[in-house]
């Protein structure tokens, strides 16, 4: 379980690095709108974080 854990846990960060990429992406043009990388990143996020809570109340850690 500890390994789909560190599975899930990898794609939580690699959804934080497309938000956090999509957003310096966007501080350069002049328009603020949300980019597709920032709208799938912030979806990675919440799916994998959900995960997350999930797999630590199964390991008895929550």
């Amino acid at each position: 379980m500890e390994i789909v854990r560190d599975i899930v846990l990898f794609g939580h960060l690699l959804g934080m690095a497309s938000l956090l990429g999509g957003a310096l992406v966007q501080m350069r043009g002049k328009d603020r709108v949300v980019n597709a990388a920032m709208f799938h990143g912030a979806v990675t996020q919440v799916v994998s974080g959900v995960l997350l809570v999930g797999t630590a109340y199964a390991l008895d850690e929550g």
